[in-house]
């Protein structure tokens, strides 16, 4: 959760925690290189602008969870892996972060189910002072998360963020 403190403040903090879900709870000690999953191109094209980043995955592999971090603009872009210790695990945090999430939709947020990506996925927008897009899927016993932070990130089309998260899913 540092590596989020470093560009978001405390609100949003517990906003993230909430949508993304950083529990521990089922989850292997094994993490996934978080790099692997989208290219600087894949991230490129959604946000439509220069990207930097994705070379380094922070791993911690206490909990089985690996980050990686790119960089368009005023735009931040976290990708986090989870490795879990099976696919039903995987989607059960995938459905409970969803409820949460929508639990918190309203005027400045709005949850969507991404029906055909990986196991089990969603998005969900939120502007109003703060502006984030964020997306999580299951596939397999791994779930990844994708959040897009900063100025504008509400408004990428949600075409863009399905396409995303589709494309982490499939790796």
């Amino acid at each position: 959760m540092d590596t989020w403190t470093s560009f978001i403040g405390a609100r949003t903090v517990i906003t993230v925690a909430a949508v993304l879900g950083v529990s521990a709870g089922g989850i292997a000690r094994a993490a996934p290189n978080a790099c692997g999953f989208l290219s600087v191109a894949d991230v490129a094209a959604v946000t439509g602008g220069t990207v930097t980043g994705g070379k380094i995955s922070q791993v911690d592999p206490t909990v089985g969870t690996a980050s990686c971090m790119y960089t368009s603009g005023a735009l931040q872009i976290g990708v986090i892996v989870h490795q879990y210790s099976s696919g039903a695990e995987a989607q059960k945090e995938v459905a409970s972060q969803l409820k949460d999430s929508r639990a918190h939709d309203d005027a400045g947020q709005k949850t969507t189910v991404e029906a055909g990506v990986g196991d089990a996925a969603f998005s969900s927008t939120m502007s109003g002072g703060f502006e984030m897009s964020a997306a999580m899927s299951a596939h397999g016993p791994i779930t990844v998360q994708i959040t897009i932070v900063g100025k504008g990130s509400a408004s990428i089309p949600h075409e863009r963020l399905r396409a995303l998260i589709a494309k982490a899913a499939s790796e």
